[in-house]
């Protein structure tokens, strides 16, 4: 992730293996949860480097790892700015504003640093005078270097956390996405009102029919069925589509499931309508088979109740909505041919 600086990657110095395997193991994990591109280690650990890696495959993120590369090498060969970041150093308040755009390279030292070190590096750059972690000091610079920018990233891994007051809540794609519970745990811990949820639970119980009979996928449907509405708990309004993608962005939720949930409000959005709504124009027009399923399927239900389609269409033909009403009625011809069957016809 360049965070609008070109990259940046970090070079950890004097890493015992047998003595530094954790402290190390937390310079990368920082490192890569901060904004930074990659880390390269003067000394060869492959265990580290299998460590690394498996949290990059399961939480995602583009980040790298290098062990037993010669420092003096990098550093002599590296074309920006390169930070050391030493107690000993100036003021990080004082350096910050100096540092020229471009990839840079953040210099890590263990117990021991080389004195050449402090000769080599563009600057040495001290985040507080007292003797502290590596850890923290890496920490703070990031965050200041990329102006906390590193805290919108997205990683798209396997595995997501989402915020929670209590407990956890975690995201694992290979098993599934989320079950009901954990959903409902969303949904209140968003602020979505007993109703919104109870509007949900039936959706959801109709648009798992529609793509079991659709062969589409079950898992992604009932996640982004029982979510799609998390929007309300900040608007009731045609726009609670686009907030909800918005809230489930920031959560860290898969595209997949962001892009169902704001893509399921009057048969789906055209870029002319989301601007007259005073939101960035995005054509949010469902694309995919489990999009048009969950947008159908929340056509099919007002309130906690199956209804039939004929009632939502002469809702929107009385607000004047004629696109929507047109897309909702394609999108009900389109899905009765795919299923095979009237989705109006499915008993829940």
């Amino acid at each position: 992730m360049s965070m609008g600086k070109g990259e940046i990657t970090v070079l950890r110095l004097g890493h015992r293996p047998q003595r530094d395997k954790r402290i190390t193991t937390h310079v990368a994990l920082v490192a890569r949860a901060f904004g930074a591109n990659s880390i390269q280690i003067s000394e060869k650990d492959a265990e580290l480097e299998k460590t690394i890696r498996d949290v990059v495959d399961r939480f995602g993120g583009d980040f790298s790892i290098e062990t037993g590369v010669s420092w003096k090498k990098v550093i002599r060969q590296w074309e920006g700015p390169v930070i050391h970041l030493t107690m000993y150093g100036e003021r990080l308040e004082d350096v910050l504003g100096n540092i020229e755009k471009g990839d840079v390279l953040v210099v890590v030292g263990a117990e021991k640093v080389p004195g050449e070190i402090f000769k080599l590096a563009d600057y040495n750059v001290s985040v507080g005078n007292q003797p502290h972690s590596e850890v923290a000091a890496l920490a703070l610079f990031l965050d200041r270097f990329t102006e906390a920018k590193w805290a919108g990233q997205r990683f798209e891994g396997k595995r997501i956390i989402l915020p929670s007051r209590k407990g956890k809540t975690v995201i694992d794609i290979d098993e599934g996405y989320l079950d009901r519970e954990d959903c409902l745990k969303v949904l209140r811990e968003a602020g979505c009102e007993q109703d919104v949820i109870k509007h949900s639970e039936v959706v959801t119980k109709l648009a798992v029919k529609m793509a079991e009979a659709c062969e589409a996928d079950q898992d992604l449907v009932r996640t982004a069925s029982m979510l799609h509405d998390i929007g309300r708990s900040v608007t009731h309004g045609p726009e609670h589509g686009y907030q909800g993608g918005r809230i489930l962005r920031k959560m860290g939720f898969p595209e997949s499931i962001a892009s169902i949930v704001e893509r399921h409000v009057g048969g789906g959005l055209g870029a002319q309508e989301l601007k007259g709504l005073g939101l960035p124009a995005k054509d949010l027009v469902p694309v995919t088979l489990e999009e048009k399923i969950v947008c159908l399927a929340d056509k099919l239900v007002d309130d906690n109740q199956k209804v039939r389609l004929e009632i939502e269409i002469q809702k929107l033909m009385e607000k004047g909505l004629e696109k929507a009403t047109q897309r909702v009625k394609e999108l009900h011809r389109e899905l009765t041919k795919i299923c095979c069957i009237d989705p109006e016809e499915l008993d829940l």
